[in-house]
């Protein structure tokens, strides 16, 4: 007669390796306005010579703007300061502006 032995029948359990997180974080410090993460300068060549760093709050990024576009974003209140208008009226010699065509005064 075969002899009938009685295997060990535990519950055996596989629990999964859980894994860590590192900790430490490495974050490197812009070096560059260009490697700051809050820009939208595109490629910065000669072709951005000339223009001003402003902030757009509808895209929370900065830009370069022209200066036209910025007197005229300066200006959208019609109140420019008097120290300005003062130092554009003494800086402008009306002796050198070209006119074409006739200009009317109005009258007097």
């Amino acid at each position: 007669m075969a002899t009938v032995r009685k295997g060990a029948s535990g519950i055996k359990s596989v629990s999964k390796k859980q894994t860590t997180k590192s900790a430490v974080r490495n974050v490197r410090q812009p070096t560059t306005l260009g490697d700051m993460g809050d820009t939208s300068f595109g490629v910065l060549d000669e072709t951005k010579d000339g223009l001003f760093v402003t902030f757009n709050n509808v895209t929370k990024k900065f830009e370069l703007t022209t200066a036209d576009i910025l007197l005229e974003r300066a200006s959208e209140d019609s109140d420019l300061p008097d120290d300005f208008i003062s130092q554009v009226e003494d800086e402008i010699n009306l002796g050198n502006l070209e006119v074409s065509g006739d200009i009317d005064g109005g009258a007097f």
